[in-house]
């Protein structure tokens, strides 16, 4: 599901706009020890939002496709950490990713940065996960993709013979 604010897209879609936004990037997975998290401000400018630190990394990102096919887009984090990369080519499956954007006007220009009050998620796509992920020594790329009930198995429950003996005499 994505949360879109109402003057959001007012704003992006402006010819001239003198707001800026910071997209909030949070890659999961049970086999990490804790949750990468990455803003797209300069490199070095780290957010403290809801207890956690979101560090400044150059990253570019395209925003989910609205079709008729599921939601899909791309994301390249420049290799500025070693560690981010390393960490998720070791991973076996999907890792998780959310997405948050804010307006810059919502922070203070402390370092690192704090939010006045509570800010507005302008944006929010909080189930995607991170699929043919590439990594090398300019950056890690990788295809972002929502979950596609298409490819589930069904029914959900087959009927097999540990499940149904009665079935299977």
């Amino acid at each position: 599901m994505r949360v879109l604010q109402a003057g959001f897209r007012d704003s992006i879609e402006a010819s001239a706009s003198s707001e800026i936004f910071v997209i909030f990037a949070t890659i999961t997975h049970p086999a990490l020890e804790d949750a990468i998290r990455v803003n797209s401000d300069a490199p070095g400018v780290d957010y403290l939002y809801q207890g956690n630190t979101y560090f400044g990394f150059g990253f570019s990102i395209s925003l989910l496709t609205d079709d008729e096919q599921p939601p899909q887009a791309k994301i390249a984090i420049a290799n500025v950490e070693k560690a981010i990369g390393a960490a998720v080519l070791l991973l076996d499956t999907a890792p998780r990713l959310k997405l948050e954007l804010f307006a810059r006007s919502d922070w203070d220009n402390a370092l690192p940065r704090n939010a006045l009050g509570t800010p507005a998620v302008e944006y929010s796509a909080p189930e995607l996960f991170l699929r043919n992920i590439s990594c090398d020594v300019l950056g890690l790329s990788a295809d972002i993709f929502s979950f596609d009930i298409a490819t589930e198995p069904w029914p959900a429950i087959r009927s097999t013979q540990s499940r149904l003996p009665g079935l299977y005499r």
